[in-house]
């Protein structure tokens, strides 16, 4: 491996005391004159970089509870009801607008009688509306220059929904007709039982396409490797079942419980202005408010793996036999054993390689009987340098060590030698 390291090096200004004290006045006066600027002119306003809470209890931004901090470019907002925003400015392409409205709710959020219902909701959403009857969407999509599906979808997962726009024009009303829609996906769906039922086909038809060999062993991998985790319980496209006798009640419960304004965030990236951008964003969800009380987060249960498990899933269709030596490994994420190995890192530039090198092999684990070793370590090498650029650069700014990883390069990771032997037990069995 190869690290290239820069260090930032910092100058020590040295001031008079009377310098010292007649800046610090200086400052002062001029944060309380902004402060009270802000306050007075601009009471729900945002800055780059920041965020403007008008309450107390309002979701917290990623970055407002961690070291990191965000890009000043991307402007942060949000609303008294906890519905957040992030805007930035692109130029290019020019006159181009992408919007985004991601309700941070998924199939974990579904409960066992809901199983799909995320991702039906998601369907609905283009089937009836308070401003567009039935079918009327997408004529109103083609109207201002947008086609659906390349201009206008949306995707289910297992933590997220989110609704996609791309704008014509980023002019004032381009943004309130996207604002229009995005605020029927909010609270506007009109879900029609009629329609439900028109729906259920092309939601029913979507299970089957995805029912295949690798789907199925997806799942069966998903129960084996996390048995007491939702996550092998929740996956987006539901139980057929629940999904047959879904109706409006069921939808409407689910809509009306988590699509809350303080689930949602509404992110928008091109040439636009951002005041005009915020003064729409206040002007089409300012009176949005939840229907119901706040729900529980879902319990995502555990993960334990101890000893040697033996996992195995037949697949007449599948045309190939795999096999697989995996080890679960687990890590220690705790403050203390970062500041650790932050403290090795400086103390000793030689440290760090050696524990990204033992990274390396041990990430290398995973050994497939119908590859060779050679793309084996392949693949390996470049996870592996991406994965420990990520974590090296994380480490470093939280810590504000001063040094900027410029380029990282495995050279020759080798796994470990039982790997090895393993690869050619399986090697020679094959002949």
């Amino acid at each position: 491996m190869r690290i290239s390291l820069k260090n930032r090096s910092k100058k020590n200004l040295n001031f008079p005391f009377d310098s010292w004290f007649v800046a610090f006045l200086f400052v002062l006066s001029w944060l309380c004159l902004a402060a009270m600027f802000k306050v007075v002119f601009f009471p729900s306003s945002v800055t780059a970089g920041t965020v403007d809470s008008v309450a107390t209890d309002l979701p917290l931004w990623p970055h407002e509870k961690s070291d990191l901090e965000p890009d000043p470019a991307l402007i942060f907002g949000r609303l008294p009801s906890g519905f957040g925003y992030i805007l930035m400015m692109n130029r290019t392409p020019k006159e181009r607008v992408s919007m985004h409205l991601d309700v941070q709710v998924g199939s974990f959020n579904e409960r066992e009688e809901e199983r799909g219902m995320a991702h039906f909701l998601e369907h609905m959403q283009f089937n009836g509306s308070t401003h567009f009857k039935p079918g009327e969407l997408v004529k109103y999509f083609q109207r201002i220059g947008m086609q659906f599906g390349p201009d206008a979808n949306a995707h289910t997962s297992f933590s997220e929904t989110v609704y996609d726009i791309l704008l014509p024009k980023g002019d004032a009303k381009n943004i309130s007709d996207g604002l229009i829609v995005m605020r029927d996906f909010a609270d506007g769906a009109l879900l029609l039982q009629s329609e439900i039922d028109r729906e259920r086909n092309v939601v029913l038809s979507e299970m089957r396409t995805r029912d295949s060999a690798d789907s199925r062993t997806f799942e069966a991998s998903l129960e084996f490797t996390f048995p007491d985790a939702l996550l092998s319980k929740r996956l987006p496209i539901g139980k057929e079942k629940i999904l047959r006798n879904a109706n409006r009640d069921l939808l409407k419960a689910f809509y009306r419980t988590w699509y809350r304004p303080d689930n949602m965030v509404l992110i928008l990236v091109g040439d636009f202005d951002p005041k005009i951008a915020e003064k729409a964003i206040k002007e089409h969800f300012g009176d949005m408010q939840a229907q119901r009380p706040q729900p529980g987060k879902p319990d995502f249960g555990g993960i334990s793996h101890k000893g040697i498990k033996c996992f195995y899933h037949y697949e007449k269709e599948s045309g190939n036999t795999t096999v697989s030596i995996e080890n679960i490994v687990e890590i220690d994420f705790s403050v203390q054993y970062q500041i650790s190995n932050l403290r090795n890192f400086l103390f000793n530039v030689k440290d760090p390689i050696k524990m990204i090198n033992d990274a390396a092999e041990a990430s290398i684990r995973t050994i497939v009987g119908n590859t060779s070793l050679e793309d084996i370590l392949t693949v390996g090498k470049a996870k592996v340098q991406a994965d420990a650029e990520m974590m090296l650069q994380e480490i470093l700014a939280k810590y504000e060590s001063g040094i900027t990883i410029l380029n990282i390069q495995l050279q020759d990771v080798q796994p470990p030698k039982e790997v090895v032997a393993a690869f050619k037990d399986v090697a020679s069995a094959r002949e």
